[in-house]
């Protein structure tokens, strides 16, 4: 990372995904102009079979995929995001299966899902451990959809400040981020159009 110190950022996302969790859609919608949710969404042109998203956050994604009937399970590790995550399947007046636990330790049977989603993960999708533990829950023939970073096209002078703060954010060119996953996956990568932007879906399948 060669923008913002690492330190920083993890502190900056540990408040988010502690104690400002009530705030987090409010940050992501009004800093990505509303893009995010759909850059999230882009996962859903991929999606197979029976799913897991690994750090759901706040149900945002879950919550469409439970709309569109998708079979959709999730896991996430913060408290706080889980409980903004349930208050806001209440609200819709719908059940959703939302397990608090640790991607690096999945309760989940082996070989039992055809698709593992993560979207915007953090240092955690790069991990021997969480990638141990998506080759054992995946079927042979599962796909893994990462949606691994969102770009704001850079239109206008709020645009262009956004995503300058991205790029300072992330310290990555859009069109050349980095590219990490399991070992043992056919990789490929797509960029997804939203209305002010676009999303990099990185996908992996089975190479076995």
């Amino acid at each position: 990372m060669t923008g913002l110190p690492r330190r920083l950022v993890r502190f900056a996302f540990g408040l988010l995904y502690g104690p400002l969790a009530p705030i987090y859609d409010w940050v992501s919608r009004t800093f990505f102009l509303g893009q995010w949710a759909l850059w999230q969404q882009a996962a859903l042109e991929f999606v197979e079979g029976r799913v897991l998203e690994l750090g759901s956050g706040t149900g945002a994604l879950q919550l469409v995929a439970i709309e569109r009937g998708l079979d959709w399970t999730a896991v996430e590790r913060s408290p706080q995001m889980i409980a903004q995550a349930r208050r806001r399947f209440r609200q819709a007046g719908v059940t959703a299966r939302l397990v608090q636990a640790d991607a690096g330790a999945l309760p989940i049977q082996a070989a039992s899902v055809d698709c593992v989603v993560s979207t915007f993960p953090s240092e955690y999708i790069l991990a021997a451990v969480v990638h141990r533990e998506i080759d054992r829950v995946l079927r042979p023939e599962g796909v893994i959809i990462i949606v691994l970073a969102g770009v704001i096209r850079p239109e206008g002078p709020i645009g262009a400040a956004l995503d300058w703060l991205h790029r300072l954010v992330s310290g990555e060119a859009p069109d050349r981020p980095l590219l990490a996953g399991p070992s043992g996956f056919r990789w490929s990568t797509r960029w997804v159009a939203s209305p002010r932007g676009r999303a990099l879906v990185l996908l992996g399948r089975h190479s076995r």
